[in-house]
């Protein structure tokens, strides 16, 4: 049976405020920092009074905040170790925070870090002597009446606790830490401490040993959850959390912990697993798991430089796939397709103009660009064709599936009534295809009018 935890706040003595403003989706830069902020955004469009901070710089501290996000309904945003970047501070005003949790000592976010944020928000710091150490403190802090079931990872690598936050939220569980060969007495006292009665490994016997799994099964019911490699062990993970299956998946680096870190969050508001996968490959494994799952959508976590636009465009043929990076409010230049009887007079003749567009979803600006028409300026010299001011704003929707941009846009029947003459129906799909195509993601465009394309066929007359 799946749970899910309501955060009651003032049993751990956080009062909180009015609830937050609808957040307003901010800038991000792509990297790290601007991923865990558009993550943030995607889960929280309402906002969110409380927001983990962890280190965006080293895994330990951080890799046992996700039952605690899960606890308190918050995002997890990230930090460098001496200062916060800017993209964070902006999205912790922009999500209306007003409690701040900060993961690890000052070793992991320093107290230059949390004494800056005292001046406007309410501090607090989860902590141990370790990374041991903070797990525990975390598990006690998201689990105030114990657990009957934890997760034990290894603390000396990151992606087996990774990918354990959804199986963690399935037992309602917390995640705690442990040396491949011996068992912290921090982890162990946590343990009994929690009342725990049944403890699940993540990883086989390279991430936590079998002299940790027979030492505890002298206490405790151990099982383990792994594969041949990282890469299995999270798709085991996801078979054992979603034994009916998850029609959404989140994908993230399995070669570096950031990206993983922040989905936790996502992965809870998408009820779905999170699996791993090479940079640019996507494993075989991984791949078996997504169809065995009957998934139908991936979430990627990260830009390019984390999860390839290889793996994404070989996904998109089988899935209806996002990706969740930073990089909304970075500004990249595309083409839009205009006719210009001086420099070409074949009916499906076209030709680019430059145009300014949100780098991270660039299509769905490109068409609407397109649609408003050229400039006065590009008029002058000639550039024309069959979008003008009157078919702006006619754009309902885009997506992209298996590499096919479909477009569906309001009746322009009455707007555009000769389009339908042989020449007309090439040039304006000229403009149309030439411009959806140009990016790497799409082969091939299909359009329709209020949902039907069947009604666009017979309005271009396209047979």
């Amino acid at each position: 049976m799946r749970h899910t935890v309501v955060a009651i706040l003032a049993l751990a003595g956080i009062m909180l405020s009015a609830a937050p403003a609808a957040a307003q989706p901010i800038p991000t830069p792509l990297d790290r920092y601007g991923t865990a902020a558009a993550a943030a955004f995607e889960a929280f469009p309402g906002g969110s009074n409380v927001a983990i901070l962890a280190s965006g710089e080293n895994f330990p501290d951080a890799l046992a905040a996700a039952p605690l996000a899960a606890f308190y309904d918050a995002p997890i945003l990230l930090t460098q170790m001496a200062s916060l970047p800017p993209v964070t501070a902006a999205a912790l005003v922009e999500l209306g925070v007003a409690d701040v949790i900060v993961m690890g000592g000052p070793g992991a976010v320093s107290f230059a870090i949390s004494n800056a944020l005292e001046l406007n928000y309410q501090v607090g710091r989860v902590a141990g002597d370790d990374r041991y150490g903070t797990a525990a403190q975390a598990a006690r802090d998201a689990f105030p009446a114990g657990a009957g079931v934890a997760v034990l990872a290894s603390g000396e690598n990151f992606p087996d606790a990774l990918a354990a936050a959804p199986l963690a939220a399935f037992y309602d569980a917390p995640i705690l830490l442990t040396g491949r060969t011996t068992i912290p007495p921090v982890t162990a006292a946590a343990l009994a401490d929690l009342g725990v009665a049944d403890v699940i490994i993540m990883g086989g016997p390279g991430a936590v040993s079998f002299a940790v799994s027979n030492a505890l099964e002298l206490d405790y019911q151990v099982s383990r959850v792994a594969g041949d490699d990282r890469y299995g062990t999270a798709a085991q993970a996801a078979l054992d959390a979603f034994p009916a299956g998850a029609s959404v998946a989140v994908l993230a680096s399995g070669e570096n912990f950031p990206d993983a870190l922040a989905a936790a969050p996502l992965a809870a508001l998408y009820n779905a697993p999170i699996l791993l996968t090479g940079g640019s490959a996507l494993p075989p494994v991984t791949a078996a798991v997504l169809a065995d799952l009957g998934v139908a959508d991936v979430i990627i976590m990260g830009g390019p430089g984390a999860v390839s636009l290889a793996v994404s465009n070989a996904l998109e043929l089988d899935y209806q796939v996002t990706r969740v990076a930073g990089g909304s409010g970075v500004t990249r230049t595309v083409q839009v397709f205009f006719a210009n009887t001086s420099l070409g007079a074949e009916c499906d003749d076209v030709f680019p103009v430059p145009r300014t567009v949100d780098a991270a979803a660039p299509l769905r600006p490109a068409l609407e660009a397109l649609l408003a028409g050229p400039t006065p300026a590009e008029q002058a010299v000639g550039y024309g064709g069959w979008f003008s001011s009157a078919t702006e704003g006619t754009l309902n929707d885009v997506s992209i599936q298996s590499r096919i941009a479909y477009a569906d846009f309001d009746d322009l029947r009455a707007i555009i009534p000769n389009a339908s003459t042989s020449c007309g129906s090439a040039g304006l799909l000229s403009q149309l295809d030439s411009t959806a195509t140009q990016f790497d993601i799409v082969d091939d465009a299909r359009y329709s009018l209020l949902g039907s394309e069947v009604e666009f066929a017979e309005w271009l007359q396209l047979g």
